[in-house]
């Protein structure tokens, strides 16, 4: 029998269907909902996706903030946005290097794979994993969108080495066909936080589009034991709720361990606590998975009761 764990932010109890706002409650950091994704970014999260190229770079949020590895995290289309608040901004937001994660989980070490003998005329040479980084028609390939793109450090126009360096990583393969996640069969060549692709039928903006690694490592990822466990939580919180909102008191008792008793009352003591409560209603907070059988659901509870 799985136990419930709340961490109960806010209980409301409001006099003969009466509702007010709470006094005293801050304002909540800035956020925006995306529909397409169904997923919300928000504070310093939201501030880095506007600032470093928003929808075009990173793509749509396809997760909430999640805890991975002791820190907060979310998942983009094309990258993953990790939290680290010992760092002075704009180094306390870094980006997965999901290019060396998703070919590690296909079983290929990078640094086994075929590389430059040296530089090539035209190209960047990485001296550090001895590959090129070329433009594949006339200026346009590659080696423009990696000097053209990059996050923003100095304030300054253009792009810095090490502005393109933070958004990409180094390239740690070379170019070669490869068939995306669309399909599509492409040039393409791995950086260590994204795969560049390059699509010539498109117009000349968007003939390098990045490979969306977040959505490949996530879906890679979507049967892992924690999120599988997370799942299940959030499932458990909101049929605990939804049986007490439909009056079905007995049910809702057994959502505690060991038969009811984990919630330290009798059935009739438990369904006596709701005898007045016409509605709750629930907003939950980003769950913390601290095992496969222990997780960690907080929410906010508003109770309009009679």
């Amino acid at each position: 029998m799985r136990s419930l764990t709340t961490t109960i932010c806010l209980l409301l109890l409001l006099p003969i269907f009466g509702v007010s706002a709470p006094s005293g409650v801050q304002a909540q950091q800035e956020s925006v909902f995306f529909p397409e994704t169904g997923h919300t970014v928000r504070g310093r999260f939201l501030q880095f996706w506007r600032q470093h190229g928003g929808l075009a770079v990173f793509g749509y949020p396809l997760t909430e903030e999640l805890q991975e590895q002791g820190r907060t995290a979310q998942y983009f289309e094309r990258q993953r946005f990790e939290l680290h608040p010992e760092n002075r901004a704009p180094y306390d937001v870094e980006l997965g290097l999901l290019g060396v994660e998703i070919l590690a989980a296909r079983g290929i070490d990078w640094r086994t794979q075929p590389t430059s003998p040296g530089r090539v005329a035209g190209c960047a040479y990485f001296e550090v994993t001895r590959h090129n980084v070329c433009n594949q028609q006339g200026g346009s390939g590659f080696l423009s969108y990696w000097t053209t793109h990059g996050l923003e450090f100095d304030g300054r126009t253009g792009k810095s080495f090490a502005e393109s360096l933070a958004l990409f990583g180094y390239p740690i393969t070379e170019p070669y066909q490869y068939t995306n996640s669309s399909g599509d069969t492409v040039q393409a060549q791995w950086f260590e936080r994204a795969r560049f692709e390059w699509h010539p039928n498109n117009p000349r903006a968007f003939s390098v589009l990045l490979g969306r690694l977040g959505a490949e490592l996530l879906g890679a990822r979507s049967g892992s034991a924690a999120l599988q466990a997370e799942i299940r939580a959030v499932e458990t919180v909101i049929s605990y709720y939804d049986a007490i909102n439909e009056r079905r008191f007995d049910e809702a008792y057994r959502h505690w361990a060991n038969g009811g008793a984990a919630s330290n009352q009798t059935f009739d003591q438990f369904r006596q606590g709701f005898a007045n409560t016409v509605r709750v209603s629930v907003l939950l907070g980003q769950p913390i998975v601290h095992a496969a059988n222990s997780v960690n659901v907080p929410l906010a509870i508003l109770a309009v009761v009679n």
